[in-house]
């Protein structure tokens, strides 16, 4: 099975964050058994502000680290605003949550270009009309070798 990248999104006041952190062993604390259990399943923990992340490889080791998660929180006394798990989307480059980006050829159009178009800058007009020879002398020479193997 191909490894994926999931995490569990935690948001937190930031007194919360610090809370969960140190009891995780990250944060002015020694390891206790949701370290060891989080390092079991090779479990990666970072915070953003208020906002604690457990990355994971699958969605199965989010679902089996998260009622620990839930435990600790619960003998802190903290309760978390909101409990996300998010999968990330290779091809879009973006967590499933988040709107999707433009694709590149909404964004070319966007600038005002055609997805097909090819723009080369020039110093000046005279440079342009030497590159427009260039390529016309390129487009006769493919007319006459329509194909690589004639090459």
């Amino acid at each position: 099975m191909a490894q994926e990248d999931w995490r569990l999104r935690i948001e937190l006041g930031d007194e919360g964050a610090h809370g969960l952190l140190g009891q995780l062993g990250i944060v002015d604390t020694d390891a206790d058994e949701l370290t060891r259990g989080l390092r079991t399943e090779r479990l990666a923990v970072t915070r953003d502000a208020d906002t604690v992340f457990v990355y994971a490889s699958s969605q199965a080791q989010l679902v089996r680290a998260q009622p620990v998660i839930d435990a600790k929180l619960a003998v802190l006394g903290i309760a978390a605003e909101l409990v996300k798990r998010e999968h990330w989307l290779e091809a879009e480059e973006r967590w499933d949550d988040e709107p999707a980006g433009e694709t590149v050829e909404e964004e070319t159009a966007d600038h005002g270009y055609a997805s097909w178009e090819v723009r080369i800058p020039c110093r000046s007009h005279a440079e342009a009309k030497e590159l427009e020879t260039l390529f016309a002398t390129l487009e006769e020479g493919l007319r006459q070798y329509p194909n690589d193997a004639e090459l």
